[in-house]
C-alpha cells in the first residue's frame, strides 16, 4: 500500500511526495499536459514545493495569525 503524504502544483506539473513503506519516501512529478511520471530526487522536490508562492494566502495568514508572543497562561 502506498501513502500519498502531499502534493505540490505548479502547472502544468504536480510533485507528490509519497511513502511506500514507512521510513521510505518517493518522490515523482507529473505533468498534466500528457500525464508522463518521472522521479525526481528529494532535493529536486523540495525545491519545486518552495518554488510554489500565493501571495494572497500568505497574507491573509499574517493577518490571521497576528503572531505575537507566546505568553503561556498561569490561571
Amino acid at each position: 500500500m502506498i501513502y500519498l503524504q502531499e502534493a505540490a502544483v505548479d502547472p502544468p506539473y504536480v510533485a507528490f511526495a509519497v511513502r511506500p513503506n514507512p521510513g521510505v519516501w518517493e518522490f515523482v512529478r507529473v505533468s498534466s499536459e500528457d500525464l508522463s511520471v518521472e522521479p525526481i530526487s528529494s532535493t529536486d522536490y523540495l525545491k519545486f514545493k518552495e518554488s510554489v508562492y500565493d501571495e494572497e494566502w500568505y497574507v491573509m495568514f499574517l493577518h490571521f495569525y497576528k503572531f505575537q508572543p507566546f505568553l503561556p497562561s498561569l490561571h
